[in-house]
């Protein structure tokens, strides 16, 4: 037996050490490396049952093409030479904007990330997707705040008197920040939530504030009310490094303190409270999720929390922070692909992608090549995503399992997994750089996405895409880490502290705006929470323990989705605890089993999980495609619903 070190780099924040025994050529124990400086050996579900996916008789380990309604095992040589023979065409008739590439988060390993774009660059172009259907609209609001994403690195929350966890749900989505929130408490630290649910977090917290959802930025301009109104409010941030501020307090100034609490559902006493946790219990630290950002107003509501942090005092301090993700991407050195520039491209939106292709034109999109991605069953509206895709000519897509979209696309080609891969990554929750390295041969005849396109550009002559094998790719991406600490590369073990990272972000006083100083939101058009009596039920499906997105093993796929209500609520319909009942918004209906609780509020439903047998479009059936004001990002939960009986 032997001992193989790696790093999983799946669409989760904590980037876990991973330590995986080799018996024969087969993986017969995948855990966590006890000496990681962040994971600690502790894996989430996901993890500790990895290998139950990993060698899952449902995976795929040979290219397949469908005729006739039928899929049929194929050779790479003929899978190589329909790819060529489809992306020529297009190209050669209708130009490459004919061309669909779809790309996101499946995978978060850079080597195999960046191919396929430096592929279809090379190609001359593609039409190519924008925006996101998770950090963006966030990300996006930070960046216009602070000129990049804030977050200071987890071991700066035992400098904290107070955490306040802010629309996220570490116990399910960012396992390892659990440890440090116990620490933080042990050194006295209080810790407090901000969540219309009230999520397994809230167990690890001295008190639950239940904001309605959506009103989060509502509530942030409330705290900052009362901070400017009481005098509360670090002067040298709002004169000297910040610029602003008389316009965004013209924001709070139209908006009442009883509004605030009618709206936000908090009572005006928590929002003096809350007030004095940031201001009298400073460092306070807050630790955003994708929650508050999840909404048409989502990257203003990170701009009014951001700006509640920095009015308070609690920006470029120990244990303080507006803390949402690090800038990941700058670790590594994409110049080699950046340099490659595509002689004629466009963009259409991903969290609108069935609407993208269909209203296309000039030329029409007729071909797709889809990896890391499953956007019928990820982006919202899947029944619309599902016609725009089955009306192309050819769709290609590249994955480990018969996805939602996969099953529409004529050329299956199967792609191999992180214990298959030479390959670097980041986190985007920590400052430690993991290498992700094979543990055991491609299975079957799996190809890993840089080496399926380096193949084909070969064929295809195409001479602008680099002849590198992924250890190349590697050293190219690491660029930056060697130059900034020659000899990086010699790691040991899986992870090593960037170099480039601040521990504490702006603890110099400037920011990454072109002025350098903050920029205060400027406008702020608040939607109003108002009675829909067709579709009374705001539709909320959060993150489960046993799924990463639409990812899960068999065995976790219920027959139907929980949807969990108020019992007043479920009376009121006229349904029963344990009943099947029909789930309807505007864009589709599935079916769900009701179950009571009293963790939300009346005006929202809660469903998981995100799929369910028979249905893998899942959830994303109901959701309409609605977008953030910043960062083009689904806005998942402005979804409304309602509930019939069956």
């Amino acid at each position: 037996m032997e001992v193989k070190y790696t790093t999983c780099p799946r669409d989760c924040p904590d980037s876990c050490g991973i330590m995986a025994t080799v018996d024969n050529g087969k993986i017969v124990k995948h855990t966590g490396q006890p000496d990681h400086p962040i994971t600690q050996g502790a894996l989430c579900y996901k993890g500790a049952n990895y290998l139950k996916r990993f060698y899952s008789p449902n995976r795929i380990l040979n290219p397949m093409l469908k005729t006739n309604g039928k899929w049929n095992e194929i050779g790479w040589d003929e899978a190589f030479n329909i790819a060529a023979e489809k992306l020529n065409h297009y190209k050669d008739t209708l130009g490459v904007k004919s061309i669909l590439f779809v790309q996101y988060g499946g995978i978060l390993a850079f080597v195999n990330q960046l191919a396929g774009k430096m592929f279809f660059n090379a190609f001359g172009g593609a039409t190519y997707v924008q925006g996101g259907l998770s950090h963006d609209g966030g990300a996006a609001g930070q960046n216009l705040d602070f000129g990049t994403v804030s977050s200071h690195i987890p071991q700066d929350m035992l400098n904290s008197k107070n955490l306040i966890i802010w629309g996220r749900n570490p116990v399910v989505t960012n396992l390892h920040m659990v440890q440090f929130i116990r620490n933080a408490r042990k050194n006295g630290c209080k810790t407090y939530l901000i969540d219309p649910i009230r999520t397994e977090t809230a167990k690890h917290v001295d008190k639950h504030f239940a904001v309605r959802a959506g009103s989060d930025g509502l509530l942030a301009i409330g705290i900052a009310k009362v901070l400017i109104e009481s005098s509360r409010v670090d002067d040298q941030f709002t004169k000297e490094r910040s610029s602003g501020f008389e316009e965004y307090k013209n924001i709070l100034n139209s908006f009442t303190l009883e509004y605030i609490e009618n709206e936000t559902g908090i009572s005006i006493e928590d929002i003096r409270e809350l007030a004095d946790i940031y201001y009298e219990g400073k460092p306070t630290s807050t630790h955003l999720g994708i929650g508050p950002q999840y909404w048409r107003n989502g990257a203003s509501n990170f701009r009014l929390i951001d700006a509640l942090v920095g009015i308070s005092g609690n920006l470029g301090i120990k244990g303080g922070g507006a803390n949402y993700m690090p800038d990941r991407r700058s670790h590594i050195d994409t110049s080699m692909v950046a340099g490659v520039k595509p002689e004629e491209s466009r963009t259409i939106l991903l969290p609108q992608i069935g609407r993208g292709i269909t209203e296309a034109k000039d030329p029409p999109i007729k071909m797709a090549w889809i990896i890391t991605a499953n956007p019928v069953g990820t982006a919202p509206n899947s029944n619309l995503t599902a016609k725009a895709l089955e009306a192309l000519d050819f769709v290609i897509v590249s994955d480990n399992f018969m996805t939602a979209t996969a099953e529409l696309a004529d050329l299956f080609l199967p792609v191999t997994t992180y214990l298959e891969n030479t390959d670097i990554t980041t986190s985007y929750w920590h400052n430690l750089i993991g290498f992700v390295n094979p543990v055991v041969p491609p299975q079957g005849d799996s190809k890993s996405d840089v080496e399926i396109f380096t193949t084909l550009a070969k064929k295809m002559g195409i001479e602008k895409m680099a002849d590198l094998s992924a250890a190349d790719w590697v050293e190219k991406l690491a660029k930056k880490l060697t130059t900034a600490e020659p000899g990086f590369l010699e790691k040991e073990g899986t992870a090593k502290k960037s170099p480039l990272q601040d521990e504490i972000p702006f603890a110099d006083g400037k920011f990454r705006t072109e002025s350098g100083k903050f920029n205060f939101i400027q406008e702020y058009n608040y939607i109003e929470k108002t009675k829909d009596k067709e579709f009374p039920f705001n539709l909320i499906a959060p993150k489960t323990v046993k799924l990463i997105n639409l990812q899960a093993l068999e065995k976790d796929v219920p027959d139907y989705p929980n949807m969990e209500m108020r019992k007043e609520c479920a009376d009121a319909i006229g349904i029963g605890e344990n009943e099947l009942v029909r789930v309807v918004s505007k864009v589709g209906e599935i079916k769900a089993m009701v179950s009571y609780t009293e963790d939300l509020l009346s005006e929202n439903v809660k469903i998981t999980p995100a799929i369910w047998k028979d249905n893998i479009k899942g959830i994303n059936t109901l959701r309409e495609d609605f977008i953030t004001d910043k960062g083009n990002c689904a806005a998942f939960h402005e979804t409304m619903v309602r509930v019939e009986k069956i």
